[in-house]
């Protein structure tokens, strides 16, 4: 399904809002104010936020969503799939350093 919707100035000015308050989120979630390691909990929230981020700017900015064919799911399954490996190495690395 394509949206033919023609993108404006002002849809992406709200996406690339929208992208700077995921940032302070990221931020947020990832404690830069404090030293120390983040839990798996802490470490799940940042990846949610990035795969948000990614898809927003592979949908509006790189306008994937109007591409033919599968390749806006193929691309966010690739993206879902490297952050998921990353998780569980970050799981793995924490559960024998501790």
């Amino acid at each position: 399904m394509q949206n033919s919707a023609p993108i404006t100035i002002r849809h992406l000015f709200l996406i690339w809002l929208g992208l700077m308050v995921l940032s302070l989120g990221t931020m947020i979630v990832g404690k830069v104010s404090t030293i120390g390691p983040l839990g798996p909990v802490w470490v799940s929230g940042l990846l949610l936020v990035t795969f948000i981020k990614a898809v927003l700017i592979l949908d509006h900015f790189l306008e994937l969503k109007q591409a033919h064919g599968p390749w806006a799911k193929l691309f966010i399954s690739l993206i879902a799939a490297i952050l998921l490996v990353l998780l569980v190495i970050y799981a793995v690395q924490s559960y024998s350093a501790g």
